[in-house]
């Protein structure tokens, strides 16, 4: 009996313990630990499939250019991340980390805020976004976040105060 084999039996890749398969899928004992390290795999190689098809890496669609989301998974993402430093704001809790409170008039914690500043600091530019900042199209066209229609607004609203005779 000793050198039976039982069958559908295996090993869990994340805790080493043996285990008996439920079914021909099942990769994992079971633990809370091991499934949640089983999903993070899963996702993590279905967004590195996606990203590699050129495949908006949240819900499948075709991607915007030299970004990795859709035009309507980008603006979902940011509203998101609105909500959240607005909800985080609102408890008194530093906008970044959600951990600590925020320096006195300020929405950041002290060690955000030089997190921030030195990234900002090695990194040598300005954050861009792909949406205009007025009218929300895709592409932009200037450095002010405009789009070419509403960057040409804008010169032409500033162009006629410049115009405008001395009071």
């Amino acid at each position: 009996m000793s050198g039976l084999k039982i069958k559908n039996s295996a090993y869990c890749p994340y805790c080493g313990i043996k285990f008996t398969k439920v079914n021909k899928r099942q990769i994992t004992c079971g633990k809370n630990e091991c499934i949640k390290e089983n999903i993070k795999r899963l996702q993590a190689l279905r967004y590195n499939k996606l990203k590699s098809e050129g495949l908006c890496v949240s819900c499948g669609k075709i991607k915007t250019e030299n970004h990795i989301f859709c035009l309507e998974c980008y603006k979902a993402n940011i509203e998101r991340g609105k909500q959240r430093k607005e909800e985080l704001t609102n408890k008194g809790l530093c906008n970044r980390c959600g951990a600590r409170e925020p320096i006195k008039d300020k929405t950041r914690c002290a060690e955000c805020a030089e997190k921030v500043n030195d990234s900002r600091l090695k990194c040598g530019r300005k954050w861009r976004t792909i949406i205009c900042s007025e009218c929300t199209q895709e592409k932009l066209h200037h450095a002010k976040g405009l789009c070419r229609s509403c960057y040409d607004k804008f010169k032409k609203k500033s162009s006629l105060r410049s115009n405008k005779p001395p009071e």
